[in-house]
């Protein structure tokens, strides 16, 4: 496949296509497509930018939630590391988190055996009107929609991505990309751009005498309508709502 990596183009009107078509990334693939639609590719300023490590290969913290409990042994143990691995690393593997490995491994399953339905089937279910069956938003729609009463599986992960042993996961550290190697039974927690700005740079540490505010305030909304427009255009939230003094 050819990558296209300009991005004067119209953004929403072929979002709108690909919305139209019915067909999503697995449609696309299975029909053959010998170019990667625009969409779908970084800018090459931001390839640049932060270009992949070859080679680079890092081991995430690892949090134990053993005995994490209010009240529990560990708990203030617990809480410090997860601290000390949003601040440094924005990333952490979870276990003994209490999400049984039959259930992520029914729920991997169900995907795949949805995925693997006729394209037909599938386009029946394609839809952002609210009224109609059930949803899963992956992505920035060029429509406007109100979240879903989600699947029990799902609601188990809405705040986490699952690692499976296919591996591909890669995070974004010293201006680099590096894979980050899979975790069988973990969970991945990640820490975007909305914490960092709500906890003024440090996870931990919040706005105090000393330490005056870095970003302006603002309305979750507010900063979820520009992630929709900017955040999909490579468009980080932090200079925009950085106090520039």
């Amino acid at each position: 496949m050819v990558g296209v990596s300009n991005i004067d183009f119209d953004w929403v009107k072929e979002v709108k296509e690909v919305d139209e078509s019915k067909m999503g990334v697995k449609g696309l693939v299975d029909e053959g497509v010998k170019e990667i639609p625009r969409l779908f590719v970084h800018p090459q300023e931001v390839i640049d930018r932060y270009p992949t490590a070859k080679g680079a290969v890092v081991e995430l913290p690892v949090i134990d939630l053993t005995g994490e409990e209010r009240g529990g042994p560990r708990r203030r143990e617990v809480v410090e590391a997860i601290g000390k691995a949003a601040r440094e690393w924005g990333f952490f593997s979870i276990i003994n988190h209490g999400v049984q490995l039959e259930t992520m491994k029914a729920m991997l399953e169900s995907i795949k055996r949805f995925h693997e339905l006729p394209n037909e089937e599938k386009e029946s279910l394609y839809t952002y009107e609210r009224s109609k069956l059930v949803k899963w938003n992956s992505n920035l729609p060029a429509q406007k929609g109100d979240p879903a009463c989600w699947r029990k599986e799902m609601e188990e992960y809405v705040k986490y991505m699952i690692e499976v042993t296919l591996g591909g996961l890669q995070m974004l550290r010293d201006n680099q990309w590096v894979d980050v190697p899979p975790f069988p039974g973990a969970l991945i927690a990640n820490f975007g751009d909305l914490m960092q700005i709500i906890s003024n740079d440090e996870f931990k540490e919040l706005i105090i005498k000393d330490k005056p505010a870095v970003y302006r305030d603002f309305m979750f909304e507010e900063y979820f309508q520009y992630y929709k427009v900017k955040g999909a255009r490579f468009e980080s939230a932090f200079d925009y709502y950085r106090i520039h003094k």
